[in-house]
């Protein structure tokens, strides 16, 4: 029969194995994007690259980029992937409106954190 350290041991061990692969993989993820930002001047084609490692390395079921439109303050979504995504397509929101509206960098200077989006 096992000592309870030594199951705590490995139980220790198996998590920081975890942890270092999650590492690895960010570490990966984020050397991905730098290659994307400097391969191209295309910015959809940057973005598209962007969100696809970013979609690799978080797997969400549904996510989109809005950008601000300057000239109308409102925000667009740029890349939408998911259920819904084709009403989502020419949807306009303004600065302010919905979650990111709310979390719309010319609302505020920090960052915000929503426990969950509907």
């Amino acid at each position: 029969m096992e000592k309870p350290k030594e199951q705590s041991g490995r139980a220790s061990a198996s998590r920081d194995s975890r942890e270092l692969e999650l590492k690895r993989l960010q570490f990966a993820t984020f050397t991905e994007i730098g290659k994307a930002i400097t391969s191209s001047r295309d910015l959809k084609e940057i973005l598209s690259m962007v969100m696809e490692k970013i979609s690799d390395l978080l797997q969400p079921k549904n996510w989109s980029l809005l950008l601000l439109d300057n000239e109308t303050n409102e925000l667009k979504f740029e890349i939408v992937v998911g259920a819904g995504s084709e009403k989502l397509k020419d949807l306009r929101l303004k600065v302010g409106e919905g979650v990111a509206g709310l979390s719309c960098p010319g609302r505020q200077q920090r960052p915000a954190l929503f426990q969950e989006g509907r």
